[in-house]
């Protein structure tokens, strides 16, 4: 993806940049503006008000700007002559908690698939040299602490999502990830899903024909009467979607086996 560059779906890749020109990129409520110049990268971004925008649109080059006198400015200096640059997409650097549009309850002995979504990061990089620029999510999402009380639990974010049991009731966002968690109730005891904490850092990322952004798979089995589950994933694709997946980006943290975690939260917060 080089040069003039519009698309439907992707708006990452590698993207060419000529001295004294800008890029644009619109995506979902972030704006970005990338600047090539003699010696330096410029570039400057602007979060909108609507974390559910599904605006997407890539310009290259767009109009002439003065970068400076926009929000979130920053400029580069480099000494390569390279006019290459790559954008990836990536998940959250921390867990995301969902939760619930209505009270959900799973009976002792009962499992269910929810479906979730998460915000997502943009990663931008130079190329020939390879040199990371900046990281910025595209819409930040607020903090939310999850654990029992102030000292059990760790800073997470807050997604502005639901659990949905159907996954037609999960719009196709160009900004947002889609996870499938099972949860399983092998415990004694009725199970609140008030607040649920998706382990994003430990997922992979892929992308459906029809565009949609999935994770992996997440697997929360509960044998305890506490909040704490024990934690499996599994790569998308294969007999359960209708559509293939290609996976386009590396969890950020390595998945660990046998892992037990606090996956639900009803005390605090």
């Amino acid at each position: 993806m080089m040069g003039d560059h519009m698309s439907e779906i992707n708006w990452w890749g590698e993207y060419v940049i000529p001295y004294g020109k800008t890029g644009c990129w619109h995506v979902g409520p972030l704006s970005l503006w990338i600047q090539r110049l003699e010696g330096e990268w410029r570039l400057a971004y602007r979060d909108g008000p609507d974390p559910l925008d599904t605006s997407l649109g890539v310009e290259l080059p767009c109009d002439d700007l003065d970068l400076s006198g926009l929000e979130n400015y920053t400029r580069f200096v480099f000494g390569s002559s390279s006019e290459r640059l790559r954008l990836s997409v990536m998940l959250a650097d921390r867990p995301v908690v969902t939760r619930p549009e209505n009270p959900l309850y799973v009976p002792p002995d009962e499992e269910v698939t929810v479906y979730v979504s998460s915000p997502l990061w943009i990663h931008i990089e130079t190329e020939n040299p390879a040199k990371t620029l900046l990281e910025i999510p595209i819409y930040r999402p607020s903090d939310t602490w999850f654990g029992p009380n102030t000292l059990e639990g760790e800073l997470c974010y807050s997604s502005k999502t639901f659990h949905r049991v159907q996954l037609d009731q999960v719009p196709v966002r160009p900004h947002r990830a889609t996870t499938a968690v099972l949860v399983q109730n092998h415990a004694g005891t009725m199970l609140s899903m008030d607040r649920m904490q998706v382990p994003v850092p430990h997922l992979a990322l892929y992308q459906s024909q029809n565009g949609r952004l999935w994770t992996d798979d997440v697997i929360f089995t509960r044998t305890g009467t506490d909040d704490f589950a024990s934690l499996r994933t599994r790569a998308k694709g294969g007999r359960r979607m209708r559509e293939k997946a290609v996976r386009i980006a590396e969890p950020r943290k390595k998945p660990g086996e046998n892992i037990v975690v606090r996956a639900f939260s009803s005390l605090f917060g």
